[in-house]
C-alpha cells in the first residue's frame, strides 16, 4: 500500500468516524425536544469529544435527559448551569458525597447517576442497596450495555451519550422495566452479609482502590483484586501493589466479626496447567504473608489455595477477560474453620 493510499485510508476512518458521531448527536437531539437550542447542541457536541467525563458534565446530561427540575426552590432557572446539576444530583445521592464536579465518573458511578434520574426500577439488590456496584449489574441485565466491560473503566462522551440513547430506546419500544425476579427469602444472617458485603465495597470506592471488587460468594463475601502485579519471574510483591493490600487491610481490620480469611490466586491461560496452578499458590501465597505482616489475621487463621484458571470471570480471548482473571482473591469465609 503506498503512502498516499494509507493517508486517504486514514481520511476516510476519520470521516466514518465524524459521521457516526454526527448522527448520534442527532439522534441525541431528537430524542430531547427540550434540548433543541444552540446552548444544548454545543455542549453535547463537547461531550462527544470528551475522552472522560467529569461527574457535573454527566450530571447535567442525565438529569436533562430525564427531565429532572434541578432549578426547583432554587430561584434560578437556568438548566444550562451544570454545577448545579451536579449539586441535586449529589445531595440526591445519585452521586458518591465525596465525588468533585471535576473527577473524572467511572461506569458504575455513571450506572447510578442514570438509574435513580430514569427512576429505573431494580431488582431486589439494587432495592436494597441502590449503590453503583448493583446499578451497573442491573444496566448490564437491562441490556442497556454489554456485560463485559469494565465497571471501573472512565466513561467517554460517546459512552454516555450511548447509554442515555439506550434508555430512551428501551423506554421507547417498552423494554425497560424491574426484571422479573420474585424477592428472595433472605435470612437474617444473609441480610447481614450482603449488607457487610455493600459497606466494603462502598469503603473499596471511597478509598479509590484500583481494580478491586466485591461479591457475595458460596464461601462469603470475596474481595477481588484483579489484574494483580507481580515482580518479574517471582511471587514477590511490588510496592505498589503492597500499597493496594496496605488499604485492604485497614478495610478488614474496620470488620468488627473476625471472620477467618480464604486467600486463593487465579491466572489466565499462560503455561501449563501445572505452572498455574503452582503460580497462583505462590502469588496468594505471598498476599497472605503481607496481611500476616500487618497482623490482619495471624497464620492459623488463614486459608491458602492456587486455582490456577480454573475459574476465569470472564474470556480469557480478551486483554480485559485476562486482566480480570488473573487476580488473588480475599473471601471473608461465610463458616469459620
Amino acid at each position: 500500500m503506498t503512502e498516499l493510499d494509507l493517508r486517504q485510508k486514514q481520511q476516510e476512518h476519520g470521516s466514518n468516524i465524524n459521521h457516526m458521531k454526527n448522527a448520534l448527536l442527532i439522534i441525541i437531539l431528537l430524542l430531547l425536544p427540550a434540548l433543541l437550542c444552540a446552548q444544548t447542541a454545543n455542549a453535547v457536541e463537547q461531550l462527544l469529544a470528551s475522552n472522560a467525563v467529569t461527574f457535573e458534565e454527566a450530571a447535567w446530561l442525565a438529569l436533562e435527559a430525564a427531565g429532572v427540575n434541578w432549578t426547583e426552590n432554587t430561584g434560578v432557572n437556568d438548566t444550562s448551569n451544570s454545577s448545579r446539576a451536579f449539586s441535586y444530583a449529589q445531595s440526591s445521592k445519585w452521586l458518591s458525597a465525596k465525588a468533585a464536579p471535576s473527577q473524572k465518573i467511572k461506569l458504575n458511578q455513571t450506572a447510578l447517576l442514570v438509574m435513580q434520574a430514569f427512576r429505573i426500577k431494580g431488582g431486589p439488590m439494587y432495592s436494597i442497596f441502590k449503590s453503583p456496584h448493583y446499578a451497573y449489574r442491573e444496566i448490564v441485565y437491562q441490556k442497556i450495555i454489554n456485560g463485559r466491560i469494565d465497571p471501573a473503566m472512565t466513561v467517554s462522551g460517546d459512552m454516555l451519550l450511548y447509554i442515555i440513547n439506550r434508555v430512551f430506546y428501551l423506554i421507547e419500544t417498552n423494554n425497560l422495566k424491574a426484571p422479573a425476579i420474585p424477592e428472595p427469602k433472605i435470612e437474617r444472617r444473609s441480610r447481614e452479609t450482603l449488607a457487610l458485603a455493600e459497606e466494603i465495597n462502598a469503603q473499596i470506592e471511597a478509598m479509590e482502590i484500583e481494580d478491586a471488587s466485591v461479591r457475595v460468594t458460596d464461601e462469603g463475601i470475596t474481595i477481588s483484586l484483579s489484574n494483580i502485579q507481580f515482580v518479574a519471574n517471582s511471587a514477590a510483591l511490588p510496592e505498589n501493589e503492597k500499597n493496594k493490600i496496605h488499604d485492604i487491610a485497614r478495610i478488614l481490620e474496620s470488620i468488627p466479626s473476625r471472620r477467618n480469611l480464604l486467600i486463593s490466586g487465579h491466572t489466565a491461560l499462560a503455561g501449563t496447567r501445572r505452572e498455574q496452578l503452582r503460580t497462583s499458590r505462590e502469588r496468594a501465597q505471598s498476599v497472605a504473608d503481607y496481611l500476616i505482616e500487618l497482623g490482619v489475621r495471624s497464620a492459623n487463621e488463614l486459608i491458602v489455595q492456587g486455582f490456577g484458571s480454573d475459574r476465569p470471570l470472564m474470556d480469557n480471548n480478551t486483554r480485559e477477560g485476562m486482566a480480570l482473571n488473573r487476580r488473588v482473591e480475599i473471601t471473608l469465609l461465610e463458616e469459620q474453620l
